[in-house]
């Protein structure tokens, strides 16, 4: 599915590219379409066209040059996934078009593994890979950004200096989907829920985690501590 995602985005970029250089040299007339794109563009918008496919960032350079990287990316996480070493090396979710879509897929898989029902599971988050269960599809993620807080091991969650800057970067983060019945690596007495979402925007919510942390869950709510993808440059 990523990789129909990552081929149908580069051909909607390159055939509107494409078009609007044909009317540019005077080789094709201005469709209905054309305009629309090359307008978007000349305001300094992403065509509709393009963020039907992937919203991105909303100005067009940008969106371009994370496109771009994007597609790269998608390449080795293809080959790697072929070769079947995928998980085992940290991954950097942000390169994905989809990032939702492959926790989804790795629920999906785990759900097959343990034989139970996908809404039966949750999605768990260690520090240390020893911590996660043995009869989840572990996997590591890195280049996380955390809001509100810094997390090193083992302590988990430590408060920051207003100094400090807006995002944390965390360390590689383990992860597994589990039965929602089996106790997480943390007691709730000493961790605190960390949200992760999609972007700093805080629109699409990926999954609620658990870090340990020290003082009480309350003073990490109440400091909107929470956890992004990272981007591409």
């Amino acid at each position: 599915m990523e990789v129909a995602k990552g081929k149908t985005l580069l051909k909607v970029v390159d055939e509107s590219l494409s078009a609007i250089g044909r009317v540019v040299r005077g080789t094709e007339l201005l469709g209905a379409s054309t305009r629309a794109q090359g307008n978007a563009l000349i305001k300094g918008e992403v065509p509709a066209a393009w963020t039907a496919i992937w919203e991105g960032p909303e100005a067009p350079v940008q969106w371009m040059k994370q496109a771009a990287a994007r597609l790269v990316a998608l390449e080795q996480w293809y080959e790697a996934a072929r070769s079947g070493t995928l998980l085992r090396a940290p991954l950097k979710l942000h390169e994905l078009l989809q990032p939702a879509a492959f926790l989804t897929a790795l629920r999906q898989q785990t759900a097959r593994h343990l034989r139970a029902p996908m809404d039966s599971l949750k999605l768990i988050c260690a520090l240390n890979d020893n911590e996660l269960s043995r009869n989840t599809i572990g996997f590591s993620l890195q280049g996380l950004l955390l809001q509100g807080a810094a997390c090193t091991p083992p302590q988990g969650l430590s408060q920051i200096a207003t100094e400090d800057p807006t995002y944390n970067p965390t360390p590689s983060l383990h992860f597994g989907w589990v039965s929602k019945k089996e106790p997480g690596p943390y007691a709730a007495d000493r961790s605190s829920v960390v949200p992760l979402y999609l972007t700093p925007e805080r629109e699409t919510l990926l999954a609620e985690l658990r870090l340990p942390c020290t003082g009480s869950e309350t003073q990490w709510v109440q400091a909107g501590v929470a956890l992004f993808l990272g981007e591409n440059n």
